[in-house]
């Protein structure tokens, strides 16, 4: 498999052509002086590069160096996720740094990265782990991390070209930057009118930038959220997660059945849960879910693994009423050895979402097929 890693010039930058909204573009797509990456990746598997959208990604370790793209998406360009990397600190606890955005060649804003959510190693034992973040015994992996924001200032217009570069005031040794997705969002939502707001029974928002970590002085909001999330099930209404971010910390995550969990957009309402690490206490989903309609909001934490002592419970567990019972499934000797199973159930009228629950392992799902049954003669 090649591996490509785009190092720019100290005389300028990598032009890698034009981003399109609401898609991701990875910086090797088009154009730009390039050169293989000649240092050696970690192991003959794993490196940014071979992590990288593509296997190919743009490497600034000098001031003034810059990756570059067209706005040719036929609209503004208001909203910025760059998918980039930055050194692991000597300890293993990561590092933040930033990274200048730049419209048409001036400077427009910095952008928060951090690490810490990032950098695992393998080496001494602990092969396939993601809980191990001891630079000391190498073989590191997962070297990219997500970052967004607004666009500070005007948007982006269309045929304006921005740029992400790396100056004398941005403190990492190294940035990788791997892909970029553009959008213009849609204005907040309004609030519906038979909603209940979770800032009505306490809750607080809190606007520090979280970059990798939670903020020490925010508010624990979980008890008044479910506090709202009971009422709103009492009184049948939809519970309303306004602008900000909200914070559910410790271990214990959120309940709700049968009812509509909304918020002003993706862009602007999140739930953040912050777990202290190392944690010992298993963690159930921070949404637990029944029968419950969940739109237009962001779900974030701290976790620094996918693993329970790292923090991470995952996003939601959900689930509704039981359809079916258990089903029986035949063994079939081999795993491309299928049979078909039918089963019987009985919908409502209108939009209906099915899950399969897995009552144990062992077994593979090729597809699915619904047909409705034929009436009585």
């Amino acid at each position: 498999m090649r591996e490509s890693f785009f190092d720019s010039s100290e005389s300028g930058g990598v032009e890698v052509g034009s981003v399109r909204s609401g898609r991701r573009f990875p910086v090797f797509l088009e154009g730009g002086s390039h050169a293989d990456d000649p240092r050696t990746p970690a192991t003959q598997y794993v490196s940014a590069a071979l992590e990288a959208s593509g296997h190919a990604c743009v490497h600034l370790d000098g001031t003034g160096q810059s990756v570059q793209w067209t706005n040719t998406t036929g609209q503004p360009i208001s909203f910025v996720n760059v998918r980039a990397g930055i050194p692991d600190s000597a300890s293993g606890d990561g590092d933040t740094g930033t990274l200048d955005l730049y419209v048409d060649g001036e400077f427009r804003q910095q952008l928060n990265l951090s690490s810490r959510q990032s950098w695992v190693y393998e080496g001494n034992g602990n092969y396939n782990t993601s809980d191990n973040q001891n630079p000391a015994d190498g073989d590191p992996r997962v070297f990219w991390d997500e970052s967004h924001d607004f666009v500070a200032g005007a948007p982006i217009p269309v045929g304006a070209t921005f740029s992400l570069r790396k100056d004398s005031d941005n403190s990492a040794s190294f940035y990788g930057v791997d892909s970029i997705d553009v959008e213009n969002p849609p204005a907040p939502l309004t609030r519906p009118a038979d909603s209940i707001s979770i800032t009505s029974c306490g809750a607080v928002a809190d606007d520090t930038p979280t970059n990798g970590e939670a903020d020490s002085g925010s508010v624990d909001s979980r008890a008044a959220i479910q506090n709202c999330i009971d009422q709103a099930q009492q009184q049948g209404r939809t519970l309303w997660i306004p602008q900000g971010t909200f914070y559910v910390k410790g271990t214990e995550g959120l309940h709700a059945q049968g009812i509509i969990i909304e918020g002003v957009g993706l862009w602007y309402s999140t739930v953040y849960r912050d777990v202290p690490v190392p944690n010992s206490t298993p963690l159930a989903a921070l949404f637990d879910l029944t029968s419950c309609t969940v739109r237009n909001f962001h779900i974030n934490a701290d976790a620094v693994s996918r693993s329970t002592v790292g923090g991470d419970g995952g996003a939601m567990d959900t689930t509704g009423t039981d359809l079916t019972g258990s089903v029986d499934l035949p063994a079939t000797g081999d795993w491309q050895s299928w049979a078909t199973v039918t089963t019987h159930v009985t919908l409502p009228a209108g939009r209906q979402t099915l899950t399969l629950d897995q009552d144990n392992g062992g077994w593979n799902v090729n597809h699915l097929g619904f047909s409705a049954d034929e009436p009585a003669g």
